[in-house]
């Protein structure tokens, strides 16, 4: 099966002449890195002033050249051992000047190594990061390739993370959409076969344009090319060191509605706005879905109360983004109606739906329980500040002008029962269903089980902070 070409992971080394022998033996240590990950999607990559030579011009060093090397790299490693160059220099302001910018890459950290001839460049520049409260991590030559090594792993962990969340969006993109045209049948198939790149790259954009200008538009054309768009848009995001990812994704998501605004174009952007906690977007997008689905389904309930089900969960997701968890309940509750009536005729497909529907109430009542004691104590410090500036101003008597507005304790029950009853619905389905495939179902059960032991420890370590005593066997 073809793989999708390896992603280089970047690493500039910044350092000077008298650390050569050490940059070849950071580059010896990933090349030995990569014969363990031979098998990733990432690998690493030194780049540094050697690897830049051949780009200098005759006239000297050109910063420029190095400036594009710290661009594509996720990480900087400032290595100092006696004295520290003006280039070196050059290297750090200008990868954390990125750093600050992005938030995210490169990745810049400093070196430094046991020195025999403390130069003043060495001291000065220490000297500087200390300032802008920079510290340098001290090391030996051993604990340095141990320590980059770590950072690199580190990076590539979050990068395959990303990547395989982002695969999974774009698999249910294409089921979801039923992706299956002239225009996108080598891009899914090239997806499928794990080249991602590929598959975005067929997919060329100008084409797409083009066609959308020049098609006299019949409903299925439009809904074609509106797919093409969206599946070029999660494909992009796809490409987890691409910073602008985000920004095409989100004009090629605009293009598609320009196309077509039918609901299950609506509900793609949609959840991808939720996802990047574009909340407010999300819910208007879902909100339109949601009444064209609602028009639909009236002509055939089985094929839109599903579509409906999946319209509620992007705004209840959305509300659990924004803290508003009691609307959260009601879609989550909303949905839960719509599968358990679908389940009754139809329970291999959508009794796993009712679990998980089970599970994330039960999450969200928990959710609810802490964040209404987190908002409890804020009010009650709220209160004690004002009756303390009251009584240092003796205008007015604090105790007549303030209630407490301290946490309800019956509604904090009530939650975590609500928790533990919606967990417990779960795990009994789960069980159910582990018993037929438990290859699928185990990691449920045993997830359901762990929510459910951190629920009981939550509420015992609650009553114990409130009142004295661990939660009673029976609530």
């Amino acid at each position: 099966m073809p793989k999708n070409p390896q992603t280089p992971i970047e690493l500039f080394i910044a350092s000077g002449a008298e650390t050569a022998d050490i940059r070849e033996k950071i580059k010896l240590k990933l090349d030995e890195l990569n014969d363990r990950h031979k098998n990733s999607a990432f690998y690493f990559k030194a780049r540094g002033w050697e690897g830049a030579s051949g780009a200098i011009p005759p006239s000297g060093r050109s910063q420029d050249t190095y400036s594009k090397l710290i661009d594509s790299c996720e990480m900087v490693a400032v290595i100092i051992k006696n004295t520290f160059g003006k280039y070196s220099e050059e290297e750090f302001n200008y990868a954390f000047d990125l750093f600050k910018k992005t938030g995210r890459s490169p990745k810049v950290v400093v070196y430094t190594l046991p020195s025999n001839d403390d130069h003043v460049s060495r001291s000065t520049f220490t000297a500087k990061l200390k300032a802008i409260e920079y510290y340098p991590q001290k090391v030996d030559e051993q604990s340095l390739y141990e320590k980059i090594i770590g950072e690199l792993l580190s990076i590539k962990e979050e990068l395959e993370a990303e990547q395989k969340s982002r695969v999974v969006d774009v698999a249910e993109t294409v089921s979801h959409l039923h992706i299956d045209s002239d225009l996108t049948r080598e891009a899914v198939t090239l997806f499928e076969n794990g080249d991602y790149n590929s598959a975005s790259n067929v997919l060329d954009i100008d084409k797409l344009r083009k066609r959308a200008r020049e098609l006299t538009f019949a409903q299925k054309e439009m809904k074609d090319l509106a797919n093409a768009f969206v599946l070029k848009a999660m494909l992009e995001l796809t490409d987890v060191k691409n910073e602008d990812r985000f920004i095409n994704a989100e004009k090629l998501f605009d293009e598609a509605l320009t196309i077509s605004r039918a609901p299950e174009i609506l509900f793609e952007y949609a959840a991808y706005c939720q996802r990047l906690n574009l909340n407010e977007k999300a819910l208007a997008l879902s909100a339109e879905a949601l009444f064209l689905y609602q028009e639909l389904v009236t002509k055939n309930p089985s094929i839109y109360d599903p579509e409906i089900a999946r319209v509620l969960n992007n705004i209840a997701l959305v509300h659990c983004n924004l803290r508003e968890y009691k609307s959260a309940i009601v879609k989550f509750s909303e949905i839960l109606k719509i599968y358990h009536e679908l389940a009754k005729t139809n329970p291999t497909t959508y009794l796993p739906n009712v679990a998980r529907v089970q599970y994330n109430l039960g999450v969200v009542h928990w959710e609810n329980s802490k964040y209404k004691q987190w908002a409890a104590t804020a009010r009650a410090s709220e209160v004690a500040l004002k009756k303390a500036a009251l009584r240092k101003t003796a205008k007015i008597d604090p105790e007549t002008s303030f209630t407490s507005n301290s946490e309800d304790w019956s509604d904090t029950k009530v939650a975590y029962q609500q928790a533990e009853a919606e967990f417990s619905e779960a795990l009994a389905i789960y069980r159910q269903l582990a018993d037929e495939n438990p290859s699928a179902y185990a990691p449920k059960v045993e997830s359901t089980l762990d929510h459910l032991a951190w629920l009981h420890k939550d509420y015992d370590n609650y009553l114990r902070k409130k009142y004295g005593t661990p939660r009673p066997n029976k609530w």
